[in-house]
């Protein structure tokens, strides 16, 4: 379905950016006490907080991980350049290693925390080890449970040992940099002297730890080594006492001159048959070896040759690298014992699993092919010897002598290699060789590493300032009354004509105003001294003249003049009514104050109480009222009571009439005394300014309503709900079309201020 730009409109309003800024900005900065607050708030929590935080401080080492050091010399030598990228295998097990149990515990004892802990109750002082004291006291405190009864001595000692062990790791970072085979080392303490003392006992244990397992392997490896050499030196030793024994027995010397055929066969198939034995005895040595390494079940030590590697084997360490990589990650940011490392360690193991499983495929494969090699030696020595049968006897002797030799020399090159292999074995014992060396040690760190005082503070402003925004806009969202004159003429379609500050603040603000031929009402003496205390603001415009509300009543001044001569009235007085959507708005103030601002400016006014309800300001002019001016009378005789009526003293311009008898309606039955009586005041007066009820809870508005030839509705800046005053303009009716326009009462103006600063209410 396609949409027209009606529809279109309809369904998405066209929104102005530049209006929804400058709208925020005016909410914001209106509200800027709020944002000071907020600010000033997270400010000073921010530098209490860096003030008392505990100085943290953080050392650093490195140490550089070389996977071939520690192999026997020459082992390296012809490894294919694709095995170079199981290194990273390696480097990802002693990242494992470093932050292991056994390593991080073998910390703790070396560095006597269990002994600072045991005399933690006994003494106290200043320094690191009283330092390290409190840190396990208060760990003791909050995570290590009481040992359970029953418990032996070693036990609790162990479960106090993990508590240790556990706290420490807390401020302990091991990290692989980059892609390299550098492992950094970090560790985070309150003392100074105390963090790069961990980080360089971590590195001491470490290598020692990994030296004696370096040794140990070797040594496993030397005892393989002499048991194989021991059997291979008999096996040598037999196989020259047969050639020396056949030698003696048959007096046969080396043969010399040319080879018959047969003979060049007969070495042939010799020589054929020592390769093959020579290659499987060498393949049977391999896998006797390899067997020995699958059932240790160390992957470090197993190794394959390049040609007998498979995809999958490398597939499955590459994945097992990858698992390592993420172990270590995961371990940085959780403890060993949390569900993530319990899943990666079983998914680790179960990946251990299958590259043994593949190495004993390996195994198997090399079995096959010694198997075959044998068949194939089978088979030599079976042509061997029919060889051997079409071969004299001398010829037979001497191709048996041969071939004793060729197999004493063949156990003879085995028994050196191995014999090397030991030799080296015995120097990497001597040398104590590890493939971890240390780049750089711990230093006491020149600074903190927490808290960083500048980024706090930075970002505890930015959060309170986002804090106070975040509010405002909750508090601007509840807000549901009218703050600006825009939202008047856009939602109602009204006039906007001024602000009744708060009296206080308005008088406050223009103390310095200029003098006024006005006298105040309470202030001449005789009856009017004795009006209520609140009737001070009755005549606040008209006594001072340059104040914010002056200039509302004479906005609505000149409005009913312009109304007037635009009526051809200027004969006959308007009846201006003021009225508001509910009580407690501010109408009676602003109606008297019209009134008596009216007055001062020379216009006949007559203030008329039509407040049935509430009657407040006969109550508070009571004193300064004459029994005379009453609206009853004036319903009863609008002729003679409208001639009869009294001004007040030295104000003839100013009449006021109250609701002395408690006039509890004025309804439709009223219309002709009531319309009659105003008739009479419009010809004494310039303008009969009416006090009406408000609309919601008052039925009688509507119909005083339509009596007025003007109205001036007043809403509460800040106070009164927008359903409120747009149910009371739907309860107008028609008379809505009287309202000259509508004025914000009880206004703060500072907030009113930081609304609309660019209105301008000065003279």
């Amino acid at each position: 379905m396609r949409f027209d730009m009606t529809e279109r409109d309809r369904f998405m309003p066209e929104v102005d950016l530049g209006d929804v800024l400058r709208n925020m900005q005016q909410k914001l900065f209106r509200r800027w006490h709020l944002i000071a607050v907020f600010v000033f708030v997270a400010a000073a929590l921010a530098v209490i907080y860096v003030a008392r935080a505990t100085p943290q401080y953080t050392a650093n080492a490195s140490i550089l991980i070389d996977p071939r050091t520690g192999l026997n010399p020459g082992q390296n030598e012809g490894l294919a350049p694709g095995l170079l990228t199981s290194d990273g295998l390696t480097v990802d097990s002693e990242l494992r290693i470093l932050g292991s149990r056994e390593v991080t515990a073998r910390v703790v004892s070396a560095l006597g925390l269990e002994e600072v802990e045991a005399d933690s109750e006994e003494s106290s002082g200043f320094g690191l080890m009283d330092l390290v004291r409190g840190l396990m006291a208060g760990l003791r405190g909050s995570e290590a449970d009481a040992d359970p009864e029953g418990l032996s001595d070693e036990l609790v000692r162990q479960r106090k040992l993990e508590v240790l062990r556990t706290e420490f790791v807390r401020g302990l970072e091991i990290r692989r940099s980059g892609d390299s085979y550098i492992i950094d080392i970090s560790y985070t303490s309150p003392d100074l002297e105390f963090a790069p003392l961990a980080v360089n006992t971590l590195i001491t244990e470490y290598l020692e730890l990994s030296r004696e397992q370096n040794i140990a392997g070797v040594e496993r490896n030397q005892q393989w080594l002499a048991g194989r050499i021991e059997e291979l030196g008999k096996d040598v030793e037999e196989a020259e006492n047969a050639v020396s024994v056949f030698r003696q027995e048959n007096n046969l010397l080396s043969p010399e001159g040319s080879l018959l055929p047969i003979e060049v066969a007969l070495n042939a198939a010799i020589d054929e048959q020592v390769r093959l034995s020579t290659q499987a005895l060498a393949l049977d040595v391999q896998i006797e070896q390899l067997g020995e390494q699958i059932a240790a079940g160390q992957l470090d030590a197993v190794q394959v040759q390049p040609e007998d590697r498979t995809k999958a084997l490398e597939e499955f360490e590459a994945i097992y690298v990858e698992l390592l990589q993420q172990e270590r990650i995961v371990l940085l940011n959780r403890d060993e014992e949390s569900a993530a490392a319990i899943n990666l360690r079983n998914r680790i193991e179960q990946q251990e699993t299958l590259i043994l499983e593949e190495y004993g495929q390996v195994k198997e494969r090399l079995e096959a092919r010694s198997a075959s090699l044998h068949r194939q030696i089978a088979a030599t020595e079976t042509l061997i010897e029919g060889l051997s049968a079409d071969y004299g006897d001398d010829s037979q002797k001497t191709v048996e002598l041969r071939g004793l030799e060729r197999e004493a020399n063949a156990k003879r090159e085995l028994y050196e290699r191995l014999l090397e292999q030991y030799n080296s074995a015995s120097q990497l014992v001597s040398f104590d060789a590890t493939s971890a060396r240390v780049i750089a040690w711990a230093v006491p760190p020149d600074s903190k590493s927490a808290p960083r005082s500048k980024q706090i503070v930075a970002i505890a402003i930015f959060s309170g300032l986002v804090l106070a925004v975040g509010l405002i806009v909750v508090l601007e969202a509840w807000d549901n009354s009218y703050r600006n004159k825009q939202d008047i003429s856009q939602e109602l379609g009204l006039d906007f004509l001024g602000i009744s500050p708060r009296f206080g603040s308005d008088r406050s603000f223009r103390r310095n105003a200029l003098s006024t031929k006005w006298k105040a009402l309470r202030s001449r003496g005789g009856a009017l001294s004795q009006m209520d205390r609140s009737a001070m603001w009755f005549d606040f415009a008209a006594s001072h003249p340059t104040s914010i509300f002056a200039q509302t009543m004479r906005a609505i001044h000149f409005n009913l003049t312009m109304l007037r001569r635009k009526a051809s009235q200027t004969r006959q007085g308007m009846v201006v009514g003021v009225t508001s959507s509910v009580k407690n708005e501010g109408k009676t103030s602003t109606a008297l104050n019209l009134a008596t601002y009216l007055a001062s400016q020379g216009e006949r006014t007559v203030f008329v109480d039509l407040d049935v309800m509430s009657s407040e300001a006969t109550h508070l002019l009571n004193p300064a009222v004459p029994e005379t001016n009453s609206l009853s009378m004036l319903l009863q005789n609008a002729e003679q009571t409208a001639a009869r009526l009294e001004p007040v003293p030295d104000t003839p311009s100013l009449t006021l009439i109250g609701n002395f008898d408690q006039i509890s309606s004025l309804g439709p039955q009223h219309s002709d005394a009531l319309a009659e009586a105003l008739a009479h005041l419009q010809t004494k007066y310039d303008y009969v300014v009416a006090d009406l009820p408000p609309f919601h809870g008052v039925a009688e508005t509507t119909f005083l309503s339509g009596l007025c030839s003007s109205l001036v509705f007043v809403v509460k800046w800040g106070g009164t709900q927008r359903p409120e005053v747009k149910s009371a303009l739907r309860k107008a009716g028609d008379a809505k079309s009287k309202i000259m326009g509508i004025v914000f009462t009880q206004v703060r103006l500072k907030a009113y201020d930081a609304t609309s600063r660019h209105e301008s209410y000065y003279l």
